[in-house]
């Protein structure tokens, strides 16, 4: 099973890390916090984060997901709220133990501060990698004890894909945008545990595929049996994304051709 090595010295250092960033912000505001901001990632969609890394003076740096970009209606029916969760979900992860960016609350309505994780690297398709620089066996057996651990636990990511695991010093998995992330107890509603099956599956078919990807015969009888059940949700997905919006794509390159 996986546990999260005890760190006491390192979460420490995280509580004066946040201590840090809000006595800066404090000082300065959030617009001249963003106008320090280096920008990482634009954000690819009308509903997502701008991405910025924040050094203080004294060197610490941290991650700035940003909507402060987008046009207000989205930023007042989704995105402040999707922050919100997103803030949330990470301290509750982190709490059962999964390894996720340590949040640093809210610097306002539209701006989220985490960990900047400088030794993380995304993981990359397969079509990047040779055999001899590709993740170890040994990361990928600790993602399948991480996530299956976090089920037992009654804990679903939900979003889980290989652009939100992330490769961290001596080849540690972690976790990234944990927005759809959800826990279930024994109050939670029908409606709850209901979501939570769906998402717990399609959690399950994701990482038995992420795995067969990297090696192959990895694939276990038990990740056997996940990839035998595929959500009949991502099979429609899956069709929609190769029968109709590539073909959409496609006619749209040709005619601006």
């Amino acid at each position: 099973m996986y546990n999260l090595p005890q760190v006491t010295s390192k979460t420490t250092s995280h509580d004066d890390a946040e201590a840090d960033f809000r006595v800066r912000l404090e000082e300065i505001g959030v617009s001249s916090m963003l106008s320090e901001c280096e920008l990482i990632q634009r954000s690819r969609s009308w509903g997502g984060c701008d991405v910025y890394r924040w050094r203080l003076p004294n060197g610490r740096e941290c991650l700035v997901k940003s909507l402060q970009n987008r046009p207000f209606w989205i930023r007042l029916l989704y995105g402040q709220r999707a922050l919100r969760k997103e803030d949330k979900n990470l301290r509750m992860l982190l709490e059962e133990g999964v390894r996720v960016p340590r949040p640093y609350g809210m610097a306002d309505d539209n701006n989220l501060l985490e960990e900047f994780l400088a030794d993380g690297k995304v993981l990359l398709s397969m079509r990047h990698y040779t055999d001899e620089t590709k993740p170890s066996r040994e990361f990928f057996k600790k993602l399948v004890d991480m996530v299956l651990t976090m089920h037992d636990h009654k804990v679903c990511h939900g979003d889980f894909h290989r652009a939100n695991i992330m490769i961290l010093g001596k080849e540690e998995p972690c976790l990234l945008d944990v927005v759809t992330a959800r826990k279930i107890t024994g109050e939670s509603s029908w409606l709850d545990r209901w979501l939570f099956g769906i998402f717990k599956q399609a959690d399950e078919f994701s990482l038995a595929r992420i795995v067969e990807t990297y090696y192959p015969d990895m694939i276990d009888e038990r990740l056997k049996a996940l990839l035998d059940r595929e959500p009949w949700y991502l099979k429609i997905g899956r069709y929609l994304r190769h029968n109709i919006y590539r073909r959409l794509r496609g006619k749209r390159k040709r005619k601006n051709a």
